[in-house]
């Protein structure tokens, strides 16, 4: 299924590979494009490394969650 990105802007085929359930989970497969998924889960290693993150504390899952709606701006798309 083609979406508009909400990154990119470019109409491509969707974020199949997306982990998260819920919510999020189907609000990045519908607004995000199978190339800015990519490019997220490369920049989330990045994010996890520099940060030094700990998925176990509730805090750094918050502020990992809040970096990729940031990256694939997702911060005002409707829930």
């Amino acid at each position: 299924m083609k979406v508009k990105c909400t990154r990119c802007g470019n109409q491509r085929e969707q974020a199949s590979d997306v982990l998260y359930g819920g919510k999020i989970g189907e609000t990045i497969r519908n607004n995000v494009c199978s190339i800015c998924w990519t490019e997220w889960q490369d920049m989330e290693m990045k994010v996890i490394n520099e940060y030094k993150l700990n998925f176990s504390d509730p805090n750094h899952r918050s502020f990992i969650m809040q970096k990729m709606k940031e990256f694939l701006n997702l911060l005002n798309v409707q829930k």
